[in-house]
């Protein structure tokens, strides 16, 4: 069970997440913003394969709205199950 707290730009809000939840994260530091997305969309891609060949679940890769992305981040994309 995952608890956790997420401040946005307008409110902080609390959730809770069982076992079934897959959270991957990645944190890297490239020299250019092409860099940085080459990388991001390489590792979604293992993501999705990942769901899709391993754990039988399809996977849908978008980017994330405006409220449910980190503060201060330019975008966030993730894998999800639809």
């Amino acid at each position: 069970m995952v608890l956790r707290c997420a401040l946005g730009k307008n409110d902080a809000s609390l959730f809770l997440r069982s076992s079934e939840f897959l959270w991957q994260e990645g944190h890297t530091m490239h020299e250019t913003a092409e860099e940085a997305m080459e990388e991001t969309m390489r590792m979604l891609h293992t993501y999705e394969e990942f769901y899709k060949n391993v754990l039988a679940i399809p996977a849908v890769t978008g980017q994330k709205t405006e409220k449910e992305k980190v503060c201060g981040r330019c975008s966030d994309l993730a894998p999800s199950s639809p």
